[in-house]
């Protein structure tokens, strides 16, 4: 598998790389996405699915934790995120070229870091799907939908 990198060097405007990578990908699956205006909100992107908006608080993520990857659930000076405030993490594994949808009453019991294992072909047992969206990276499918039919 090709190893994909991130020539964004700025963290920041590599997390905007990702939100916009997660808007594209939400969209594409047919789902109505929005961006609340300005970066002070606790979400990046409200996704519509049935009627219900759900916030979506977005990461990305280079760095290794032995044979995964490490993500962040918290922001600098802060306070930490709670499942009050978003509905779903949505993590991008840059270099697997893998997405993580994670409930933010998992990952909120979590204050710091998580470890994505590799090979789990996107989501892994602790991540669950948002209703909706797509389960992985490289060609992700909606559950119930067949590789012929994308």
């Amino acid at each position: 598998m090709k190893k994909r990198r991130s020539h964004i060097k700025k963290p920041k405007q590599r997390g905007e790389w990702a939100e916009l990578r997660f808007m594209m990908l939400a969209a594409e699956r047919g789902l109505s996405v929005a961006k609340p205006w300005g970066d002070s909100g606790r979400y990046d992107v409200a996704v519509e699915h049935e009627g219900k908006f759900m916030r979506v608080q977005v990461k990305c993520t280079m760095a290794r934790c032995g044979k995964g990857y490490v993500c962040t659930f918290i922001r600098s000076g802060l306070a930490p995120y709670t499942a009050e405030e978003l509905d779903f993490f949505a993590i991008y594994v840059i270099p697997v070229d893998v997405w993580y949808i994670i409930p933010a009453e998992v990952a909120t019991l979590h204050k710091h870091n998580t470890c994505c294992r590799r090979g789990s072909r996107g989501i892994n047992t602790r991540a669950t799907l948002m209703p909706g969206i797509f389960c992985a990276g490289r060609g992700g499918k909606r559950p119930g939908q067949s590789k012929d039919s994308r």
